[in-house]
């Protein structure tokens, strides 16, 4: 109304147009319009507070002198906000200075008569009658009922006067105000009025003190309770610091590991392994060079003498210089081959001295080249063994040395091969050979140096793992003390996570903030109580205080009722004057605000919780009057409409009978009662033969009356969900005691009962637990809802296409106390164990609601239902209702909470087994996805104190699993079949109840089948399947089925799986049940292979890995494994995954990728999340083991 003006000036111009329009030239119609009546918004209030606190703070006299000859129409709604906003036990001016910030008493006058003169121009009603006071009675008047009279006036008259006597038709409401006006006029003109007032203001005064003491006290605990958790904060934060600094120190240090990681990485590989290996192989290489070196010298003297006389004999023969030329051509290194033709001219010789006879040159000639010949042969001789022996060395430095020094010395194994080898060449070779071992000899001194560097760093290395390991017990231990320290400190420690210094000083600074808050408040209710009690208040004696005001109130009602027996009296003239002022004054507004308070209470007590009527205004002033009355119901309200005794009421249920029926359950207080009858739309109804005290409906609409008592009528119409024909049941696991309807729908199993042609909405809802039933009354099905916390939607399609969804509420109840964590989601509810949990609700304000707690037994059918004692404002009830010491036995119970009018308001399933220590399993984590070996046997320990003897049945017993039991303690060890992914055993201890209880062992497993094949005919694997080119054709028949148990903390919340050969190019298949009937609770994805015809249709020249990716909730990666591999040569042996990669480096407790694929991890989760799992980077066959030092596959190997 005001947000476009931009001062004063402009909201009186706007104002005072409304006030004209509304009142008129005739000044009779203005007696009715209130001020109260314009219709500013919150922004307005607070946007003209601003301005008027502007105006007198910038100069007291001229703003008020401004306020009130320039825009006393902006000071009058100024005047009367205060009044509806401030309005304390008849005090207004106080209101007034606090709001303006003006402490002079002087102006109270100037204020009040310049809203009188304001009332007088506009004609508007000022004193309504002449024992009020001047001022602040028309001001009162004209502001309404103020907030702080709502609550008696919703008390005092729209309950005890309207709706306590059944009066709530609007002629019979105004009729009644009429006769209430009357009645009060008259008693005003008698003498007792006076002391009236005067007890009624005694009264309130005394009303006041008591709440202001209760809410003194409330907030005194809160304070010290606030400022107990903070100091708990305030140390956790020094533990969180710690903490965190130790964190800081493990990261730290892993860096550390890092940067020593890759100097080793570096420093480390095999070519220094075989340096090492090859010194004792080099030092005999040596000492035989230098054998070889020694014989250079003898074969170099017989090369010289053999070059000496092979010169002089071709001389004798070298007649022509083409002789010389030719002969000149043979030296004694020449081959075989250029020697034997000397070696033919040299036989002729020999033959032409047989011939000619005595020839004495040619016999010389002769003799001389017959002892060349020898000579060359012998030379030959040698070089040959020379050769050989050089060869056979030269073997040696080629298989011995590395590779790189060899090859650097220009060293080759053809280097001695042929005859045409020279005693240079191999003179040469040899000098080469020994700069080659002097090389030899570097890179060995090198090695050498190389390991006594990496030494030192492996050293460094252990001292790193050593600080390292002290820094994890450190950090566990701090964890441990941290989550002691919090576990008191509510909001701070969700989902078992452990919280930061960033969380706790948000929940201190949160703690502080409404510390200063109750501070404030407590030190004005300190002020306000000093004012009404006349002295100051001692805080050691709110006690003394309490009692003496409750006497006080004594004392005062009983004059009242002295009064009242001397001269009735209506309730009118007890209240407080600004309500007496309004109703009786305010004529046609008052009418309408008693009309609409009254149709808001009516409606409200049958509903049990607030609702607005049709009709009621949308204005800012209406609002407040909505927010008082919602405060006042839930604090008060609800307690006086329930003053008299009033027996339960009865309800709407459903039960299976065959079929499921919907009925009328008449509480057992009301079988008993002559003339008791159940009509639905007038028809009589007749009670179930096996459900006493149930009526069936033969439809789900209309109204069922309870003939015979007090009981309101039941519409059914209020059971429907957001209007629509759909009703809502809790509990169907419990099909032979009837279900209570529900308003609002929580977690947990439900019955949901609508018309045949709507179908559940598989994808928002998710499969159904169980299928479909049929519903007694015509026309409607019976669907099934196992809602969770992730799974919370209740959606059904109906017949023109559209969706209808119902979304799960937040629980208002939790059970606490020792839990084992192995089935959360069992249908009996959690498994708790040692003492008896307790609830507890989500907010303290819950408590207000409740009538009644009810703890039941499940195997007796509700015959040993024992109803639980509510203390005052306790924030946890337990649930140890036995007076014997043995406390409560082992069994199965609801905890059923019910609203004061005894509607069920939650139900909580647990199960309990006391004497119950824990369980372990072996190993721990179990692996999900299968190692490289398959899944292997797990060993289940069960913990019992030793002074508890427990009964325990199951199917594990039959001989097929090896048990043992000593010392409290059952073992179990459990073969790797999927069978026994999911045991079901019956505990119980003492003379208690058999207590259903599961273990779950999350593990995948696959098989490969047809698509008619039956689920239970199939033959469940943990190794690579082996693909067929010809299972991916068009036509093909084959389908991959992965399997895992349900429920589980993990594999549990898997939305769906991926598959596919390329990471880039994988597709997503949801998560089905096992077909109903099998003995195991079972999740399970069918995947036809012909989905990836790509793989038949290109043909494979390398192996190909078929990758299974499990995706969670909110779409994220949950871990990978190779279920597949399309193999282009036989090799089983290969696998890969992160566990078999070079670039997956562990340290004991961790692994890490030095890709960063995957950052830091313990090996208990990379066992379970990643080692299947693996990238485009993958480079490796196996995974090394354990080791001080990282180690990688090739080194392993």
């Amino acid at each position: 109304m005001l947000e476009a003006c931009a001062d004063l000036v402009q909201c009186e111009r706007i104002l005072d147009d409304f006030i004209c329009e509304r009142c008129g030239s005739d000044s009779l119609r203005g007696q009715h319009f209130l001020l109260n009546e314009i219709p500013v918004t919150e922004y307005d209030t607070e946007y003209l507070n601003d301005l008027v606190v502007h105006r007198l703070a910038t100069d007291l006299v001229e703003g008020t002198r401004f306020l009130v000859n320039r825009v006393p129409a902006c000071l009058a709604v100024f005047l009367i906000w205060q009044a509806i906003k401030g309005y304390q036990e008849g005090d207004y001016w106080s209101a007034v200075r606090r709001g303006t910030g003006v402490s002079d008493r002087r102006l109270d006058s100037k204020w009040g008569s310049a809203f009188l003169g304001f009332l007088r121009t506009q004609c508007l009603v000022r004193k309504p009658d002449t024992r009020a006071h001047r001022y602040v009675a028309p001001i009162l008047l004209h502001a309404g009922i103020p907030d702080s009279c709502l609550p008696e006036y919703f008390r005092q008259i729209a309950w005890g006067r309207f709706v306590n006597r059944g009066i709530t038709a609007p002629n019979s409401i105004l009729g009644e105000v009429e006769q209430m006006r009357t009645e009060a006029q008259r008693a005003s003109r008698s003498e007792i009025q006076d002391r009236i007032e005067e007890l009624s203001s005694k009264r309130r005064r005394c009303e006041r003190v008591r709440k202001l003491l209760v809410e003194y006290r409330e907030l005194t605990e809160s304070i010290e309770e606030d400022g107990y958790t903070i100091t708990t904060i305030v140390d956790a934060l020094g533990i969180a610091v710690d903490l965190a600094e130790l964190k800081s120190q493990q990261d730290g240090l892993l860096q550390s590991a890092d940067r020593l990681d890759e100097k080793i990485r570096e420093l480390e590989s095999l070519e220094d392994e075989q340096l090492l290996l090859s010194e004792t192989k080099l030092q005999k290489v040596s000492a035989s060079l230098r054998e070889a070196e020694f014989q250079v010298k003898p074969l170099g003297i017989l090369e010289n003498d053999l070059a000496l006389e092979l010169a002089q004999f071709l001389s004798l023969l070298a007649k022509e210089q083409w002789e010389r030329e030719l002969y000149g051509q043979l030296v004694p290194s020449s081959p075989r081959g250029d020697w034997h033709w000397l070696e033919l001219i040299i036989r002729a010789y020999e033959i032409t001295q047989e011939v000619v006879g005595g020839n004495p040159d040619a016999s010389g000639t002769a003799e001389q080249g017959r002892h060349l010949l020898k000579q060359q042969a012998v030379y030959h001789q040698e070089l040959a063994k020379f050769q050989r022996i050089l060869t056979d060395f030269l073997d040696d430095v080629v298989c011995e040395c590395p590779e790189r020094i060899w090859k650097n010395h220009g060293v080759g194994r053809v280097a001695l091969r042929g005859d045409g080898v020279s005693l240079e060449s191999a003179t040469n070779l040899v000098t080469v050979l020994a700069r080659t071992l002097d090389g030899w000899w570097e890179a060995i001194v090198a090695a050498k140096l190389r390991r006594i560097k990496l030494a030192d760093i492996e050293a460094r290395v252990r001292d790193v793992e050593q600080q390292l390991d002290a820094v994890d017990a450190l950090v566990v231990e701090k964890t441990r003390t941290l989550r002691q320290v919090i576990s008191g400190v509510p909001g701070v420690q969700e989902h078992g996570e452990v919280p930061d210094s960033k969380v706790l000083s948000e929940a201190q600074a949160d703690l502080e903030k409404t510390r200063i808050e109750n501070q404030k408040r407590l030190e004005h209710i300190s002020e306000e109580l000093t004012f009404l009690l006349g002295r100051d208040l001692d805080p050691n004696t709110i006690g003394s205080e309490m009692d003496e005001v409750q006497g006080q109130l004594r004392s005062l009602l009983d004059q009242k009722k002295r009064i009242e027996q001397d001269v009735p009296l209506e309730p009118l003239i007890w209240v407080d004057r600004p309500i007496q002022r309004f109703l009786l004054h305010g004529g046609q507004v008052a009418d309408e605000f008693i009309l609409l308070t009254v149709a808001m209470l009516t409606s409200t007590c049958v509903d049990g919780e607030p609702q607005i009527p049709e009709g009621w205004p949308g204005t800012y002033r209406y609002r407040r009057i909505w927010n008082a009355f919602s405060t006042w119901w839930w604090e008060d309200g609800r307690e006086l409409s329930h003053v008299e005794v009033r027996l339960p009421r009865p309800r709407v249920v459903c039960w299976c009978e065959g079929s499921w029926h919907v009925g009328v359950q008449v509480p057992e207080e009301l079988l008993d009662l002559n003339g008791l009858s159940i009509r639905h739309d007038g028809h009589s109804l007749e009670e179930s033969r096996r459900l006493e005290g149930c009526w069936p409906l033969a439809g789900l609409d209309g109204l069922v009356e309870i003939g015979g008592t007090d009981a309101p009528a039941l519409r059914l119409d209020r059971l429907q969900q957001k209007g629509q024909p759909c009703f809502v049941f809790r509990g169907w696991d419990d099909r032979m005691g009837p279900l209570p309807a529900a308003r609002r729908i929580t977690v947990g199993k439900v019955v949901v009962i609508v018309p045949e042609e709507w179908s559940r909405d598989r994808v928002a809802s998710g499969s159904a637990p169980v299928a479909d039933e049929a519903v007694a009354v015509p026309g409607y099905r019976a669907h099934f809802f196992n809602l969770t916390r992730d799974s919370g939607l209740v959606s059904f399609v109906l017949p023109d296409g559209t969706n209808f969804s119902l979304e799960t509420g937040a629980r208002q109840f939790e059970l606490v106390g020792e839990f084992l964590d192995l089935d959360p989601d069992h249908e009996m509810g959690p498994l708790f164990v040692g003492r008896p949990p307790r609830i507890r609700p989500v907010r303290q304000s819950v408590w207000d609601g409740t009538g009644r707690v009810v703890l039941i037994t499940r195997a007796s059918r509700r015959r040993e239902a024992v109803e639980l004692e509510l203390k005052g404002n306790q924030k946890e009830l337990d649930l140890f209702t036995r007076d014997n010491d043995r406390g409560l036995e082992s069994g199965c119970y609801w905890v059923v909470v019910y609203d004061r009018e005894r509607y069920e308001m939650e139900r909580l399933p647990f199960r309990f087994v006391p004497g119950w220590k824990g369980v372990k399993v072996q190993p721990q984590p179990v692996p999900h996805f299968p190692p490289l070996g398959g899944h292997q046997g797990t060993v289940v320990d069960i913990l019992f104190n030793s002074e508890t003897v427990p009964d325990i049945r199951g199917d594990v017993f039959d001989g097929e699993v090896q048990t043992e039991w000593a010392d409290g303690r059952l073992r179990m060890m459990l073969p790797p079949r999927p069978r026994f992914d999911e045991v079901d055993l019956e505990v119980r201890v003492n003379q208690g109840r058999m207590v259903p209880v599961r273990v779950i062992l999350e593990r995948i497993w696959w098989a490969l089948g047809n698509e008619d094949e039956r689920f239970s005919d199939l033959k469940w694997r943990d190794n690579v399947v082996d693909l067929d080119r010809d299972w991916f054709r068009p036509t093909s028949q084959k389908v991959l089925w992965i399997r895992w148990p349900c429920g589980g903390q993990v594999l549990g919340a898997i939305f769906a799986v991926e598959m596919g050969f390329d990471p880039d190019a994988r597709k997503q298949y949801l998560v089905k049940k096992a077909p109903i009937g099998d003995r195991e609770r079972t999740q399970i994805v069918p995947i036809p292979l012909r989905e990836f015809t790509s793989a038949w249709v290109e043909e494979r020249g390398e192996d190909q890995s078929l990758f299974l990716w499990l995706l969670g909730l909110e779409g994220q990666d949950l871990g990978a494994t190779v279920i597949g591999a399309y193999r282009a040569s036989a090799d089983p042996e290969r696998r890969k995954s992160c566990a078999t990669c070079d670039f997956a480096k562990t340290r004991r407790k961790r692994c890490r990728c030095i890709y960063r694929k995957w950052s830091w991890m313990t090996m208990a989760q990379f066992n379970q999340l990643r080692a299947g799992y693996v990238c485009d980077l993958w480079d490796g066959e196996i995974l090394a083991g354990d080791s001080n030092r990282w180690v990688s596959p090739s080194m392993a190997r």
